[in-house]
């Protein structure tokens, strides 16, 4: 499977030393302008989200071992802080990108495991799942979305949590935009990326017997949050 241009953007700057030039790739609309998108937000975790990730793994036993799930895992930036908090948690992370997920493997630390769809996955309960850097966006259009939620979900533990991030609607519905990821002399194919707003969330949560709590995000763009899915009111 050929590398995206995404994906090269990730790995190229993953080779960029200390005080480098910005690296940048474009997600290019249908009609309007092209939103110029620097590499290193996707490579490093902003405050707010190692705030966060500190606080979800805090229920974590030392006497079993947690298992994370990063959807769209990318370079592994969240796993990296899991991992930090949780030395012994099983950290999977899926990513469509093989070189990504080469590096994750290398870099993220075991034990680990990192696989090409939610498919691919073997059976395994997690007790956090993450779907974040805006990865409500994967599925697409409204409906997958909420079968891929409802996937996800029906993955957790008991106890486990959900923590999806989206937002940078006008309304409490769902948009999607088509885009077009460039970078340098490569182009991927135009793709459709969702967004929710809160009532969209919290209607896709109640309709699943889960409780939903909201945290701001600092996300590029602004108007971005993240929402924790769990079935009990912690």
């Amino acid at each position: 499977m050929p590398i995206s241009a995404f994906g090269q953007a990730l790995l190229d700057g993953l080779q960029d030393p200390p005080g480098s030039p910005a690296r940048y790739f474009e997600m290019r609309p249908p009609n309007g302008q092209a939103l110029r998108m620097r590499t290193q937000d996707f490579l490093a975790c902003r405050r707010e989200e190692v705030a966060l990730l500190g606080e979800l793994t805090k229920p974590f036993s030392a006497s079993r071992q947690p298992a994370v799930l990063d959807v769209g895992c990318g370079a592994g930036r969240h796993l990296k802080v899991i991992r930090e908090h949780a030395p012994h948690a099983l950290c999977v992370g899926v990513e469509r990108c093989p070189g990504l997920r080469d590096y994750c493997a290398a870099t993220v630390g075991t034990p680990n495991g990192f696989f090409a769809s939610l498919d691919a996955l073997p059976e395994q309960a997690f007790d956090l799942i993450l779907l974040v850097g805006n990865g409500l966006g994967i599925f697409g259009d409204a409906e997958p979305a909420r079968a891929g939620v409802r996937q996800l979900l029906g993955r957790l533990r008991p106890s486990g949590k959900l923590v999806l991030e989206t937002g940078h609607v006008r309304d409490s519905g769902y948009s999607v935009d088509e885009f077009t990821v460039c970078y340098q002399d490569q182009a991927d194919a135009p793709y459709r990326w969702g967004r929710a707003g809160p009532g969209w969330i919290e209607a896709l949560a109640a309709d699943n017997g889960y409780h939903v709590m909201f945290r701001p995000s600092q996300a590029p763009g602004g108007g971005f949050f993240f929402a924790i899915l769990s079935a009990g009111t912690d």
